[in-house]
């Protein structure tokens, strides 16, 4: 029997462990009968045909080797343990023999020992180096080499080394596929490719065994296994590569949603960024991804995408490549993706709100609404959103909030009211003050408060809410009473406060006329 010695695999950490071992194993090969292929030869084939992974050998290559050479088997092995220790030396082979014809190993031998491992009684019989080590080894494998190397079976004369087809296609599309090939006799005379039952697509040679065709892929969704048919003398071999060909023709199904509808990339801490999240609710891979945002001129300002699954979720800080925010406003983003068999689909169109501004904010001059000499009740329809606070003469606050949600922090907490009616604490003469608050802003208004404070800076009454405020603020107090003074804070969503505040006047105007602050100017608006 013929033998091909292909360099030996090194796991260990002496580079020329295999040069030690394989003189002793060529030494039992050839008195046991073998005839060996020279080590130059095979090692120099190995190199000329760039055949690097010589510790698996495939059935082609196995072949080819076999033809070069004439050979019958081909050893292969590996040293993964060499260690000269003194008094204990270490060895480790493993050897595996391949048959030529079909790549089939059909015989394996393995060692691993220490000198130890051959101490009798008295400690004698310990093995001293790794060179006695290695002719015991030698000595065990020489019982169990194997006297013969031929199959009992015919084999093809061509084998088929490689496969590349798409991994998925929608139906009717046509794709290329590509094969590559190994005659180990004879050169085909024809290679034919089907996909299922459909019909047989001839190949052409594109050289170094290469053979490429188009193939349109069935129209119903499924998966079709692909068949090689090749003729070589007249006679047609048929193969089963194991690979096949699937239908897709639904588009991906996939969800994006952001986290904040709303951001303010003025790096105030406060929704400086966002995150659009990204799932993808079908089994199919997804072959590419694209996320891409418009302003409203229908401009793409970003788009980010690449192939592959789709991530978790990506970060925006609402910035351009240069690091300034885009302008406020509203944006829309899209999320288009495509599966590996080429079906897209995208998202339908969402918004998101760049806002950095604080909300404007126009609070009108106080001006009287009503007067009254007694004690009558007040009415206060809800549908009119206001908040009314009431003061006694001793500047205790008793409000009235008219809109649901609004919080009556000076006095006590009011839940969702319709028409209420108060009751004055006592017959006196009061006046009714009123004022407007408009609000504008890019982005939903998050939450307010208003306060009132006397001369002394003292705290008199605390209201907030959430949303937008009251659209008025009622205040009914004892003619004539000190002097106070407001605040009135709003917050948008994206984070931006305002605050508006002044002095509560009384007495002078007209109903529907705003009064004048202390400078003679009018309303005041803060930005």
């Amino acid at each position: 029997m013929k033998i091909a010695i292909l360099p030996f695999e090194n796991l260990t950490d002496v580079p020329e462990a295999p040069d030690r071992v394989l003189p002793y194993l060529v030494k039992v090969f050839l008195e046991e009968g073998y005839r060996l292929v020279p080590y130059e030869e095979t090692y120099s084939y190995l190199l000329r045909n760039r055949l690097r992974e010589i510790g698996s050998v495939s059935r082609a290559t196995a072949r080819r080797i076999a033809r070069e050479f004439g050979a019958d088997a081909i050893l292969v092995g590996m040293v993964n343990l060499y260690r000269e220790r003194a008094g204990d030396p270490q060895l480790g082979l493993s050897l595996r023999m391949i048959r030529a014809e079909d790549g089939v190993v059909f015989w394996t031998q393995e060692f691993s020992g220490s000198g130890r491992d051959f101490a009798g009684l008295l400690d004698l019989g310990r093995l001293s180096s790794v060179e006695a080590l290695l002719m015991a080894a030698v000595q065990d494998m020489r019982a169990a080499l194997p006297q013969s190397a031929s199959p009992s079976w015919e084999l093809p004369p061509v084998e088929l080394e490689q496969v590349v087809l798409p991994k998925s296609l929608p139906g009717g599309k046509l794709a290329e596929a590509t094969i590559k090939v190994v005659s180990i006799e004879d050169e085909p005379s024809k290679i034919e490719i089907a996909v299922g039952d459909g019909p047989r697509q001839v190949m052409k040679e594109a050289g170094k065994g290469l053979y490429r065709a188009l193939l349109a892929a069935p129209h119903e969704e499924g998966h079709y296994p692909v068949k090689i048919f090749y003729q070589v003398k007249g006679r047609t071999w048929s193969l089963n590569p194991g690979e096949e060909l699937v239908v897709d023709n639904m588009p991906p199904q996939v969800e994006i949603t952001v986290r904040d509808e709303v951001i303010s990339p003025n790096e105030d801490g406060w929704l400086d960024s966002t995150v659009f999240l990204l799932k993808d609710l079908d089994v199919e891979a997804i072959g590419r991804w694209n996320l891409s945002i418009t302003n409203a001129r229908q401009e793409t300002i970003l788009r980010y995408g690449k192939e592959g699954p789709l991530p978790r979720g990506i970060r925006w800080s609402g910035r351009d490549p240069d690091g300034y925010p885009f302008p406020d406003g509203t944006y829309v983003y899209r999320l288009r993706v495509e599966d590996r068999a080429g079906n897209a689909t995208e998202t339908a169109p969402a918004s998101i709100a760049v806002d950095t501004q604080p909300p404007a904010v126009e609070v009108a001059g106080w001006f009287h609404e009503l007067a009254e000499g007694t004690g009558a009740s007040a009415v206060v329809d809800a549908s009119e959103d206001l908040l009314v606070v009431r003061l006694t003469p001793s500047q205790k606050p008793m409000g009235l909030l008219s809109k649901p949600g609004m919080r009556d922090l000076g006095v006590r907490r009011v839940g969702r009211m319709g028409p209420q009616e108060m009751e004055r604490p006592q017959p006196q003469e009061m006046e009714r003050l009123r004022c407007t608050a408009a609000v504008q802003d890019a982005s939903p208004i998050r939450s307010w408060s208003f306060s009132l404070y006397d001369d002394q800076g003292e705290e008199v009454a605390v209201y907030e809410g959430e949303g937008k405020p009251p659209k008025g603020i009622v205040l009914e107090r004892g003619v004539g009473g000190p002097q106070l003074h407001y605040a009135l804070e709003i917050m948008d969503r994206a984070g931006n406060r305002t605050l508006s505040k002044g002095v509560v006047r009384s007495g002078g105007a007209e109903p529907g006329k705003e009064k004048e602050n202390e400078e003679g100017q009018g309303p005041v608006e803060f930005n």
